[in-house]
C-alpha cells in the first residue's frame, strides 16, 4: 500500500516538472452545481452528491457545504445522473441531466424526509436556461453539425445560429466567404476541411471578425497571421459540441473580443458507437456549362462544357471502450480528392512558330523555354481566331490556315542565329524589325482546360482515462494535411509548368490531467501543441516556419 503511493506521488511530481505551468482555459470546463435543501427550504449541509456520466459510467462526488451547495467540475459535455444521499432523507436520484461543453448548469435537489433505504428517481429535462452566469452563450450539439446543412462540411458554418453571432454565409465568385464591412483577412474556408486558415463570415455583438477566438479542446488554434482565423477546421464526425460565447466572458476568455468558440471532441463510451459516409460527384452527372462561353474581347463562343467537378468526400469514425468505465477511446478520419476543372479562351503560340524559333537559334534563351517540360498549353478545342483581337496596325495579321499570321520573327534578309526575335507589330522596311508576312501561323485561338486536382486528409484520435475518483488522464490530436494545385488564372496559357503545388500540414494536440485535491479545489495541468500551417510550394519552392509548443496550466478553487 505505501509502494502504491509512493508511486502515486512519483508519478504527480513527475507530471508537474514536464507539464510546464502557464494559465489556459480548461478543456473540460463544464460543471453541475447547486443547493441542496428540505421541503421547507431549509438548507443540508453534509450531503453527498455523487455525478455519473450515464455514457462511460465515469462517477465524481462532492459533498454540500455548511450552506447546502455543492459543485462538480471537469465534467465532459452529457447526460448526467445525479444522485443525491444525507442521513434522514430519500435518496434522490436525476437522470438525464444535460450537460453542455464549458457551462456551468445549476441543479438545486430537494430531498424528502424519510428512511434512508428509500429512493425517489426523477427525469431532468434535457436543456436548462444557463442561470449561474451573465454569458451571453449557444451550444451547437453533435446531432446539429452532423445533420444541418454546411458549404464544404465546415462545421463553422454553424457558428451563426449562436444568439450575439451575426453572418449571412455570403460567398463570392471564388468560394471563400465574402467580407462583412470593415473587414480583411483570408476569408472563410473554399477548401472544405483541409483550408491552410479558416476565417468564417461572423461577428459577435458588433466586434470585427479579426476579434473571434477558436480553441479545440482547449488548445488555441488561432492564426498568427489573420486574426479571427483558424489553423485546424475540425470534421463533422469528431465533433461533440461547440461552444460560442458572445458577450460578458470570463477572465479565461480574455485573449479576443469576439466570439469565443470553443470546440470539444468527441470521446469514447462504454458502448462501441461510428459510423461512415461516401459522396461522389462526377462530371457525367452534372449539367452543361452555358455561361462564360465569350471571354475578354474575343467574340467567339466557346463550345459548351460539363461542370467538370469531380469530387470524392468520405470519412468514418468509431468509438468505445478499452476497459469499462474506466479507459476510452475515440477515432474519426476525413478525406477527400477533387479533380476540378476551369475553362478559359486564349491566344497561344503555335507548333510551327516554335519550331522556326528553336530552329534559328537552338541553343538562345528563348529555345530553351520554349523547350522546357510542362511548357504545352492544354488545349480542349481550336477556335475561330481574328485579327480584329490582336491590337496591330493594318497589314501585319493575315489568317492563314492554323491560325494567325503575325509576320515573321527575324528581320528581312537575316540569317539563322540573328538576334532579333520579336515578333512583328508594325509595317515593314526601314529600321523595323521583322520580315513580314511569312505565311506560317504565328499564334491561334484556343479553348484552355485548367485543371485543379486536390486531397485532403484529418485524423482525429482521442483517449480518456479515469485512473481513479481523484485523477483523470485525457489526450486528443488533429492532424491535417492537404495538397492542391493552383493554375494561372484562366486569362494566362494553361501551361502545367505555371502551376504551383501546396502542401500544407496544420498539427494540433494536447494532454491533460485533472486531479480532484478536494470537493473544493480542482487542479488542471496541460500540455498542448498547436501547429502553424507548415507548407511546402513548388514552383516556386517555398518553406515557411512549423509548429509551435506551449505547456499550460491552471488551478481552479
Amino acid at each position: 500500500m505505501a509502494r502504491a503511493a509512493l508511486g502515486m506521488r512519483f508519478l504527480l511530481i513527475s507530471a508537474v516538472l514536464v507539464f510546464v505551468s502557464t494559465l489556459a482555459s480548461a478543456q473540460y470546463g463544464a460543471s453541475l452545481e447547486g443547493t441542496v435543501s428540505d421541503p421547507s427550504g431549509a438548507v443540508i449541509s453534509g450531503a453527498t452528491v455523487t455525478v455519473t456520466d450515464q455514457a462511460t459510467g465515469v462517477s465524481h462526488s462532492a459533498v454540500t457545504s455548511d450552506a447546502g451547495f455543492y459543485r462538480v467540475a471537469g465534467l465532459t459535455p452529457g447526460r448526467y445522473r445525479v444522485e443525491t444521499d444525507a442521513t434522514g432523507f430519500k435518496k434522490k436520484t436525476t437522470a438525464d441531466v444535460q450537460v453542455a461543453a464549458e457551462s456551468t448548469r445549476g441543479l438545486d435537489v430537494a430531498l424528502s424526509p424519510g428512511a434512508v433505504q428509500e429512493t425517489v428517481t426523477v427525469s431532468a429535462e434535457g436543456a436548462a436556461l444557463d442561470t449561474e452566469n451573465a454569458s451571453v452563450t449557444g451550444n451547437i450539439a453533435a446531432q446539429q453539425v452532423e445533420e444541418l446543412p454546411t458549404f464544404g462540411r465546415d462545421p463553422y458554418e454553424l457558428l451563426r445560429l449562436a444568439p450575439g453571432v451575426f453572418g449571412d454565409g455570403a460567398r463570392n465568385a471564388g468560394a471563400t466567404a465574402t467580407f462583412l464591412p470593415n473587414t480583411v483577412g483570408v476569408g472563410g474556408s473554399a477548401n472544405s476541411l483541409y483550408q491552410v486558415e479558416n476565417q468564417p463570415q461572423i461577428s459577435a455583438n458588433g466586434q470585427r471578425v479579426t476579434e473571434n477566438n477558436f480553441t479545440i479542446d482547449g488548445v488555441d488554434v488561432n492564426s498568427l497571421t489573420n486574426g479571427g482565423a483558424s489553423v485546424v477546421t475540425p470534421s463533422e464526425e469528431s465533433i461533440a459540441e461547440i461552444k460560442v460565447l458572445s458577450g460578458s466572458y470570463s477572465a479565461e476568455d480574455g485573449r479576443n473580443s469576439g466570439a469565443q468558440i470553443k470546440v470539444i471532441s468527441k470521446t469514447g463510451t462504454n458502448v462501441f458507437h461510428g459510423g461512415g459516409f461516401f459522396k461522389y460527384d462526377e462530371p457525367g452527372l452534372n449539367a452543361f456549362n452555358t455561361f462564360g462561353g465569350f471571354e475578354g474581347n474575343f467574340q467567339t463562343r466557346a463550345p459548351d462544357v460539363r461542370v467538370e467537378n469531380k469530387v470524392r468526400s468520405y470519412g468514418a469514425s468509431i468509438g468505445g471502450p478499452i476497459a469499462k468505465n474506466k479507459l476510452f477511446f475515440f477515432f474519426a478520419f476525413e478525406g477527400e480528392h477533387a479533380f476540378n476543372k476551369s475553362f478559359g479562351i486564349n491566344y497561344i503560340e503555335t507548333p510551327q512558330y516554335i519550331q522556326a524559333v528553336t530552329a534559328a537559334n537552338p541553343n538562345s534563351i528563348a529555345a530553351q523555354i520554349l523547350a522546357a517540360p510542362g511548357i504545352t498549353p492544354r488545349v480542349v478545342a481550336q477556335l475561330t481566331p481574328s485579327c480584329a483581337d490582336i491590337n496591330t496596325p493594318a497589314g501585319d495579321c493575315a489568317i492563314v490556315p492554323g491560325g494567325l499570321d503575325l509576320g515573321s520573327p527575324f528581320p528581312a534578309g537575316s540569317a539563322p542565329g540573328n538576334p532579333y526575335l520579336s515578333l512583328s507589330n508594325t509595317a515593314v522596311g526601314g529600321s523595323k524589325i521583322g520580315g513580314g508576312l511569312d505565311g506560317i501561323p504565328d499564334v491561334t485561338l484556343a479553348q484552355l482546360v485548367y485543371p485543379v486536382p486536390r486531397t485532403g486528409e484529418q485524423y482525429n484520435a482521442r483517449v480518456d482515462w479515469t485512473i481513479s475518483s481523484a485523477h483523470t488522464l485525457s489526450a486528443s490530436t488533429y492532424l491535417t494535411r492537404s495538397t492542391s494545385t493552383n493554375p494561372p488564372g484562366t486569362d494566362q496559357t494553361s501551361a502545367a509548368s505555371r502551376d504551383v503545388t501546396n502542401k500544407p500540414f496544420s498539427p494540433a494536440g494536447t494532454i491533460l490531467w485533472n486531479w480532484t485535491v478536494s470537493p473544493t479545489k480542482l487542479n488542471e495541468v496541460r500540455r498542448t501543441s498547436a501547429g502553424l500551417p507548415s507548407m511546402k510550394l513548388r514552383a516556386p519552392k517555398v518553406s515557411s516556419i512549423g509548429g509551435f509548443r506551449m505547456p499550460r496550466y491552471k488551478t481552479f478553487w
